[in-house]
């Protein structure tokens, strides 16, 4: 019998990451939110917290371009969280992932309007990608925001779902809130607005990707 690998985990016609992508190429974005959570959930319980993290962002990113800025917000928010925790836990072993993790949190803090925290990962970004190449500073990053004011996608968040709908989003993302904070010890964030490019879906680590899938 032959092996099972990462491509066939992720590309079988029942694997709610193949089906969400599937849903949102075919413009149903609220199936793929759905898709998104639940594999974000799964993927929480089975400790593949930076995919699980992907997962919710892309959830996010459907949210967004259905009006539902309230939603996006808080599971980009909770998306970089998750992020800025791997980055403390890589740099031990990979100064490259820890880099790369500060990078995503960073985004989306701003995807989730929460500009503190943004800065303060900006900051720390900076400051270790300066350690590892002196060079560095000399191409630097996208610089920390200065405003509090950012333009936002959808309809403004205040789009309305079908109440069948939206009992059924809200409920998958306290699920994966909730799993969130009993791994985590803390607590789901509040809710604002977003912003977010369909190509990021394209542009994540599959190194560190993969490695989670097994």
């Amino acid at each position: 019998m032959e092996p099972v690998t990462w491509i066939d985990r992720i590309t079988v016609g029942t694997n709610p990451w193949f089906m969400a992508n599937r849903k949102q190429d075919e413009d149903d974005p609220l199936q793929a939110v759905l898709l998104y959570l639940k594999d974000a959930t799964e993927c929480l319980g089975q400790g593949l917290v930076v995919k699980g993290a992907l997962s919710a962002s892309c959830a996010a990113e459907c949210l967004a371009t259905m009006g539902q800025l309230q939603y996006a917000r808080r599971l980009y928010s909770e998306s970089a969280r998750i992020y800025l925790v791997n980055s403390e836990s890589a740099l031990a072993t990979s100064v490259r992932e820890s880099l790369w993790s500060l990078q995503e949190a960073y985004e989306y803090f701003l995807l989730a309007e929460e500009w503190q925290e943004a800065r303060q990962v900006h900051d720390r970004l900076t400051y270790l990608a300066m350690r590892v190449d002196p060079n560095f500073g000399e191409r630097g990053i996208s610089e920390a925001p200065q405003s509090e004011k950012a333009p936002l996608s959808g309809s403004g968040g205040n789009g309305a779902l079908p109440l069948d709908s939206s009992s059924a989003v809200a409920e998958s993302i306290e699920k994966f809130l909730l799993l969130r904070k009993s791994q985590s010890g803390l607590s789901p964030v509040p809710p604002a607005a977003a912003k977010v490019d369909k190509r990021r879906r394209l542009t994540i680590d599959e190194k560190s990707i993969i490695s989670q899938l097994g």
